[in-house]
């Protein structure tokens, strides 16, 4: 069977420039080192948000030209599990690790939408609690889901909306910088 065989293409990887403009008074320009840190900060998001966006809801190339990475929720790549209410549930949680390879849960990694947390703390299976908040119990400097890190991004898509939770393993999506 041809589908469960591993097969093998050439990719071609181009990178792109990622360009800003930024206007400033001249008062702004006489204090230097004030103006340079901001405008080093805000440029610095702006292309962090930029790169996390693409990852994650990219559409990658048009037109043969790389304008943003294919992101992870339109790939082919990506495999959905239904919810089991309307509400999150605990089960939900296991539904998505259970459709994980062992070896990719060992990097796995929890993304959902920041109104999502709120509900996590609510949920158990068997009396044991589910989401470990950071320090706390788990003494983890990231908050934990099932063990695996969770990371809180509003790039994510609303709550109850198809995309809020993703459950990833980076190590697989393949990302180039010059």
């Amino acid at each position: 069977d041809l589908k469960s065989k591993p097969q093998y293409k050439n990719n071609e990887l181009k990178l792109a420039k990622v360009m800003g403009i930024c206007y400033t008074t001249e008062e702004m320009l006489q204090d230097v080192p004030f103006t340079s840190q901001v405008v080093e900060d805000a440029f610095s998001d702006a292309v962090s948000g930029l790169i996390t966006e693409g990852i994650l809801n990219g559409h990658g190339a048009r037109n043969g030209y790389p304008l943003e990475p294919v992101g992870i929720m339109g790939s082919n790549a990506l495999v959905t599990v239904a919810p089991s209410s309307s509400a999150l549930a605990a089960q939900d949680l296991l539904n998505l690790k259970a459709r994980m390879t062992k070896k990719a849960w060992a990097n796995a990694v929890f993304v959902m939408h920041p109104d999502l947390e709120a509900s996590l703390p609510l949920l158990n299976v068997a009396n044991n609690m589910v989401y470990l908040p950071e320090g706390g119990l788990s003494g983890s400097q990231y908050a934990t889901i099932l063990g695996r890190p969770v990371i809180f991004d509003e790039f994510m898509a609303d709550k109850g909306t198809k995309g809020d939770i993703l459950l990833a393993d980076f190590s697989q999506y393949l990302l180039i910088k010059k």
